[in-house]
């Protein structure tokens, strides 16, 4: 196997590890290569959520509240949406008798 292939996997996935621990989706220790999944990041993949998505819900905010209004509206109306899914539940009846 080519030695630079195997080298640019092992980056690869070294930064994806870095980016989803950052984003709290998982849980990465570079020095053991350790992956652990975390409650946000299997709700984010239950809902097919993206990493975009979640990393500006967690991205720390140190401006002000428009700042957050602003980023909220540019992340509504980024090319990542998402939808939040409902699922109906049948114990709960949806109509009342």
């Amino acid at each position: 196997m080519d030695p630079f292939l195997e080298l640019y996997r092992k980056e690869l996935v070294v930064e994806s590890g870095r980016k989803l621990d950052k984003a709290r989706m998982i849980r990465f220790e570079e020095r053991t290569g350790y992956f652990a999944s975390t409650d946000l990041g299997r709700t984010a993949s239950h809902f097919y959520i993206r990493y975009n998505t979640i990393e500006v819900h967690t991205a720390p905010l140190k401006e002000s509240h428009t700042a957050r209004i602003g980023l909220i509206l540019k992340q509504r109306n980024a090319e990542n949406r998402f939808f939040l899914c409902v699922m109906k539940n049948p114990s709960f009846p949806l109509t009342h008798k």
